[in-house]
């Protein structure tokens, strides 16, 4: 190959990467418009570390010392990201119902992590190149330094009221506990980061589905006017699927260095995710149930 056809070549990489992008912010700018607010009131600085911040040192790491490809990387990232920000601002905002100036900032991290986390697994989608995205497996103390954006992230998200995370009962441990033993009684025709990636997931979807009949029943039962009994109720079912979540992603990043990261169905497991929390969340900000409008 020549290098004038080497430069042509070039030329026309870089072409066709500007058009995808200026193609990419023309259909950002149509999808928007649809909006009935301003782009103004969907920018929220909290929910883009929460979501970006993680998602740029991970790739960039392993973008300059492994030449990683940022696309798988980005579409398994983006979605449980925004979902531990949907996460965390729904307690928030059920902490300081009574505080109007803190329910805000709490709401605004509770819908716009969503929106990131799902732009951001879409752009990931878009770029990618199933062919050629064979993901380099990293030395371990590599996966571990990518580990500590997701961890920084979790303890700032809930450094004011570390409950949120940790509580102040078991849950925690008990949904660490339960993924370890369902990882070690599944077969071993998995490697077993992939067990403790299913078996996690599959503690979620379940979780969630307790969760809504917990906050259902204690709704019927009390006419969902215990504000007390429903917020500890809900505590406790988001603490375990926090858990969860965090023990995802960690499980994402380790893939890598144990050579995991390609045999695993990402988008598939995010997808779960998204129906999971869509369903708790309507249960939990949703308008009065049948039960209210009969009380």
């Amino acid at each position: 190959m020549t290098e004038r056809t080497f430069a042509i070549e070039k030329v026309g990489k870089w072409s066709l990467i500007g058009l995808r992008v200026a193609g990419l912010c023309l259909a950002g700018y149509l999808l928007f418009s649809l909006s009935a607010h301003s782009l103004s009131n969907l920018l929220d600085v909290a929910s883009v570390i929460i979501v970006v911040g993680p998602i740029l040192l991970i790739c960039g790491l392993l973008k300059w010392r492994y030449d990683a490809p940022a696309a798988p990387l980005i579409y398994a990232l983006g979605t449980p990201l925004g979902l531990l920000g949907v996460s965390v601002g729904l307690v928030f905002m059920f902490s300081y119902m009574s505080d109007l100036q803190a329910l805000a900032p709490a709401t605004a991290v509770l819908l716009l992590t969503a929106l990131y986390g799902g732009v951001v697994s879409g752009l990931g989608y878009l770029f990618l190149q199933p062919q050629k995205t064979s993901m380099p497996i990293i030395p371990k103390r590599l996966a571990l330094i990518c580990s500590l954006p997701i961890a920084l992230v979790t303890f700032f998200a809930v450094l004011q009221a570390p409950w949120v995370l940790f509580g102040e009962s078991g849950e925690v441990l008990s949904m660490g506990a339960l993924v370890l033993i369902l990882s070690l009684v599944t077969p071993t025709s998995h490697s077993l980061l992939k067990r403790i990636t299913n078996s996690t997931m599959y503690v979620v979807l379940i979780l969630t589905i307790l969760g809504v009949i917990d906050l259902a029943g204690i709704g019927a039962t009390t006419a969902y006017a215990d504000a007390d009994a429903y917020l500890k109720g809900m505590s406790k079912i988001y603490l375990s699927i926090n858990t969860g979540l965090l023990i995802y992603l960690v499980c994402i990043v380790w893939s890598i260095a144990t050579g995991d990261f390609d045999e695993i169905d990402f988008g598939r497991m995010n997808w779960h995710l998204v129906e999971a929390f869509s369903l708790i969340v309507l249960i939990t900000i949703s308008p009065p149930s049948l039960y209210h409008f009969v009380s």
